[in-house]
């Protein structure tokens, strides 16, 4: 039975420490229609991004499967005009 106040406790006190953390994501919409989620973090001075694309065979009509599968190889492996790796530095 102690066990089981001590795990109540720890899990409400992780629940109240978090829900701050989490309220502090900004979400907006840039004129161009992209979503935009900022959440700051003072932790570091470091700036990370993530870009995420609504894409894949989940997405693709009939007709023109496998394309998204073909873009992902060429931003990993390169094209004749774009080396190895060169799409990540942009």
């Amino acid at each position: 039975m102690q066990h089981a106040k001590l795990l109540s406790a720890l899990l409400l006190w992780a629940l109240f420490t978090a829900a701050p953390v989490m309220a502090q994501v900004h979400e907006f919409r840039l004129d161009n229609g992209l979503k935009v989620l900022v959440k700051e973090d003072h932790r570091a001075p470091v700036v990370v991004s993530q870009i995420w694309y609504k894409v894949g065979s989940s997405y693709e009509h009939d007709g023109i499967t496998g394309v998204s599968h073909v873009l992902e190889h060429m931003m990993f492996k390169g094209t004749a005009r774009h080396g190895p790796g060169e799409f990540s530095r942009i």
